[in-house]
């Protein structure tokens, strides 16, 4: 009987460790976790995208910047690097996407995807985007617009075409931005909320 509840136990914890496991997803799925056309509205096209991912060892890091000079053209590699630290490092990818002409007050989309490797880093991800990245300082949301926890703008941007909001969603902090031109608030809210939603199942998957 007492090997019977050990045993019980031992399955317990096992589970609670593959459950936090689970929850923690590795700098080489950024790839899969960074946007594509067919996850974008329509007509919308990726102008450029600034990505950071791992190398051969856990400590090294591969950066590249990508662009498209025109709508005709396909992306380009301006720049790549490699660099080595002292300790493991994460990954990102930070997207610009555009419908329409790049210049001017165009639909545009935002889209940063970090992938954080301890508490430590995670807190100054945080800190950073929340608190000195922008003009606008963002708060914690009472309810989660996605993720375990949210951050939205104190103030509401006065010509209301804007919708920025960033989440967490286990180790993997998101930042959206989606200006739409002639689009009712509610229409730039939903686009918002899809495209969050597309970017959780992405992590969780």
């Amino acid at each position: 009987m007492i090997k019977k509840y050990l045993l019980i136990g031992l399955l317990l914890n096992l589970s609670v460790i593959c459950s936090i496991l689970a929850q923690n997803v590795r700098p080489d799925k950024i790839e899969s976790l960074k946007m594509r056309p067919p996850d974008m509205p329509n007509e919308f096209l990726l102008n450029q995208e600034r990505l950071a991912k791992p190398g051969v060892s856990s400590n090294e890091q591969v950066y590249q910047f990508w662009r498209r000079g025109s709508k005709e053209k396909d992306m380009v590699l301006i720049e790549e690097a490699k660099q080595k630290f002292d300790n493991p490092v994460g990954a990102s990818s930070f997207q610009k996407w555009y419908r329409g002409n790049k210049t001017g007050e165009k639909d545009k989309i935002e889209i940063d995807i970090i992938i954080c490797i301890s508490d430590s880093e995670m807190e100054n991800t945080i800190t950073y985007f929340t608190k000195e990245a922008f003009a606008a300082q963002f708060h914690n949301t009472e309810i989660p617009f996605a993720g375990e926890k949210s951050w939205m703008p104190k103030y509401v941007h006065p010509r209301q075409d804007t919708y920025s909001v960033m989440f967490l969603k286990f180790n993997v902090f998101v930042r959206m931005y989606v200006r739409l031109k002639d689009k009712s608030v509610d229409e730039l809210h939903q686009m918002t909320e899809n495209l969050a939603k597309i970017i959780e199942n992405k992590i969780v998957l």
